[in-house]
């Protein structure tokens, strides 16, 4: 029997839950990323290779996007609260470990399995089950608010995070993620819920608003048989999906989130000055992410995509040329910022209006991999360019290309969003 929940205030249940997946979120993303801020502390106090390092970062993106059909299928089945608690112990395990590790096959473990498990279960695989059951208006806002996670992770924790650890070592700046996580799992662990049944209430704004765009079509609501993993993969909207995502990842945590930091180190860039870039890119996430989601309310989403890889190409394409200038950097992590993730809400919604919500957890790790596989390829390709030729700037020019393709694919793709396309499937 579904027990009800009083507040003594007037304040629905799902902005509980808004909250608290925020917070699970954010440190899943801070955790990864922070692989990023280890590349040259490692290859200084150990001797690593920049590949050899950047190979467990591959490692870790492939697992984290292989993982996340399962998770999908794990949060179809039983939930994203016990997804999420067990991420959070598992994330929390990895970098206690962390702390004593002194060999590069201990790195392998838990950045590039532990961690990369752990952070799997609060990716962007997360955001669409918990908007479907927790919201019924306005569900791309929520998505980009929740998506918007992982650029506050940026905006709070990476640059303190490398201060830290440029400042007192590696080891001491990421036991700060210890504690926040532990406390992010105890949240969990008592208030967080699978959907409005479980406290007794009705989904936040049952009646949507007009023009909202929902993210269950109404054709898989009339079906109760969910859609076949077979039918998805005939389905030429879904590899349309797979290749943009793929070259998504590719340019964004594969290269940017992997090699921007050891790229500004080699070109002896102050930290207090990466520190400024990388938040002002998160905070140029946040905001371009909440207009996203906004956006793909109003206006067709392959129309935000197509804009914001063509932008993303651009910024990608010019670093090289204005590394040294620090308005140059300041206009990259605006412009490269505002795009970040600004592609998960238009997918998210592309995929749910195709597919339907019952499935969209499944089918969205599936595309959801493509996009880490993409990363993986990247982070490796990075690796051995830089050992190669010394310095990054062919790979930052190939990745602008690759936006471009991107950009070009996403044209492709369906214009509507309000209506199932599941009749498109042959």
């Amino acid at each position: 029997m579904a027990r009800k929940i009083y507040s003594p205030i007037s304040l629905h249940y799902a902005w509980i839950i808004l909250v608290l997946v925020y917070l699970a979120i954010l440190m899943g993303s801070a955790t990864r990323s922070a692989a990023s801020l280890l590349i040259t502390p490692l290859e200084n106090d150990f001797g690593w290779t920049r590949a050899a390092i950047s190979s467990v970062v591959s490692v870790n993106l492939l697992l984290y996007g292989l993982g996340a059909p399962v998770v999908g299928r794990l949060i179809d089945k039983f939930g994203p609260r016990l997804v999420t608690i067990w991420s959070l112990v598992i994330l929390a395990a990895g970098v206690a470990g962390t702390l004593y590790m002194n060999s590069f096959w201990q790195l392998f473990i838990l950045w590039g399995i532990v961690i990369s498990l752990g952070s799997a279960g609060l990716a962007s695989v997360l955001p669409g089950p918990v908007v479907n059951h927790w919201f019924k208006a306005r569900q791309g806002l929520f998505l980009g608010i929740l998506n918007s996670a992982s650029s506050t992770g940026q905006v709070i924790l990476q640059p303190l995070l490398l201060l830290l650890i440029t400042g007192f070592g590696w080891r001491q700046g990421l036991t700060v993620l210890i504690p926040v996580t532990l406390i992010s799992l105890i949240l969990s662990v008592f208030w967080l819920r699978n959907n409005p049944e479980e406290v007794g209430l009705k989904p936040y704004g049952e009646k949507a608003e007009a023009g909202s765009l929902a993210l269950g079509p109404t054709a898989t609501e009339q079906n109760p048989a969910q859609v076949k993993i077979a039918e998805v993969l005939h389905h030429r909207t879904f590899w349309l999906l797979v290749a943009v995502y793929a070259l998504c990842g590719g340019t964004a945590l594969g290269l940017v989130g992997t090699h921007l930091i050891p790229y500004s180190q080699d070109h002896k860039i102050s930290d207090a000055m990466i520190a400024i870039i990388v938040g002002v890119m998160g905070a140029m996430n946040f905001l371009g992410t909440i207009i996203s989601g906004w956006l793909s309310d109003k206006i067709s989403p392959r129309r935000i995509l197509l804009y914001v890889f063509a932008f993303r190409g651009l910024a990608l394409v010019g670093l090289p040329f204005v590394l040294h200038s620090s308005a140059g950097l300041f206009a990259f992590a605006v412009i490269y910022g505002l795009d970040w993730a600004a592609t998960v809400a238009p997918v998210v919604t592309i995929t749910g209006a195709t597919f339907g919500k019952q499935a969209l957890g499944t089918v969205y790790g599936l595309i959801f991999m493509a996009h880490q596989i993409g990363a993986s390829l990247m982070a490796a390709a990075g690796g051995l360019l830089r050992v190669w030729l010394g310095d990054y700037w062919l790979i930052f020019i190939l990745s602008g290309v690759a936006a471009a393709v991107a950009s070009a694919l996403a044209w492709g793709l369906p214009i509507e969003g309000k209506r199932s396309l599941m009749s498109n499937i042959k």
